[in-house]
């Protein structure tokens, strides 16, 4: 990444929630006005970046809606994936408590946190973006000297960006 903007993963249910069809639940309805206000209006101050976890996710399901999700990131830079990440995964599954069915969002963090990403951006309160997991993964990452990545969620950062 060239430029001096600050960089962000997105995570696979921001571009789940960007490019589904409006949902009749009002709080998941809410999540996607937000998402679309802020790729529409925020995402260019951003570098984004995805990794292979996300295209995996969001490759499944219907043809049809994967070559939408695919189609709006096909301009995002793409991480490499390396045996240090699987590594950190595997501490952050442990140490995080993330089950088994959960443990891609453990490869989301280590993903952002190796490549040292500014922001990790998700609508995942349960694994990722809530205050006990972003307190323990401060403390991991701390006893391991690395620097830890800012988890939330789009409306977040698009209110930091409108004050």
């Amino acid at each position: 990444m060239i430029s001096n903007k600050p960089t962000l993963y997105i995570e696979t249910t921001v571009i789940i929630y960007y490019t589904s069809r409006p949902s009749t639940n009002v709080i998941l309805r809410g999540h996607q006005e937000i998402t679309k206000l802020f790729w529409e209006n925020n995402m260019r101050k951003y570098d984004p970046c995805i990794s292979l976890y996300v295209m995996q996710e969001i490759e499944k399901g219907d043809k049809e809606r994967a070559a939408k999700r695919k189609s709006c990131i096909n301009h995002f830079a793409l991480l490499e994936i390396t045996p240090m990440i699987e590594t950190l995964a595997k501490v952050y599954s442990k140490e995080l408590k993330i089950p088994g069915k959960a443990k891609m969002d453990a490869f989301h963090l280590a993903t952002a946190v190796h490549h040292e990403i500014d922001y990790l951006v998700t609508w995942n309160f349960t694994h990722l973006s809530n205050g006990w997991i972003r307190r323990q993964l401060d403390k991991i990452n701390n006893r391991l000297g690395i620097k830890t990545s800012i988890i939330c969620s789009p409306e977040e950062l698009m209110e930091a960006q409108n004050v």
